[in-house]
């Protein structure tokens, strides 16, 4: 879970080890960019785009990959889920995008220092 203050800055950079998130909140929707480099991903570059609907974050459609987020509005923090969006798959491709996430999440974690990014909770993200 990726915890950002509300009501959240207009614009937003922050940049880890191989990670920089940034993003843009205008009018209720949150929208941004993912840049990672990572040796068994390559260099990726993941757009997301939410809105917000009451006190409910919402992911907004985009072509994948990319990255989904969903999250709610609690107290002064909008807490939000990540996950990462393929292409239609087979059954193998799936399992194979299940760990590509895995990585990715816990790449996203070690990189800007977040705790837990994944929901549910993946036995391939665990902290050692």
């Amino acid at each position: 879970m990726l915890s950002l203050p509300w009501p959240p800055p207009p614009q937003a950079r922050v940049e880890g080890q191989g990670v920089t998130l940034e993003y843009v909140w205008d009018g209720g929707v949150l929208q941004g960019m993912v840049h990672l480099a990572n040796p068994a991903l390559g260099s990726l570059r993941l757009p997301f785009a939410a809105r917000l609907r009451g006190q409910r974050l919402e992911s907004l459609p985009l072509p994948s990959p990319a990255l989904g987020l969903e999250g709610t509005l609690e107290g002064v923090n909008l807490e939000v889920r990540l996950r990462l969006l393929l292409p239609q798959a087979t059954w193998g491709e799936r399992a194979l995008g299940r760990i590509l996430e895995a990585i990715l999440l816990r790449t996203l974690e070690r990189g800007l220092g977040l705790m837990a990014l994944s929901s549910p909770p993946n036995p391939l993200n665990r902290h050692p």
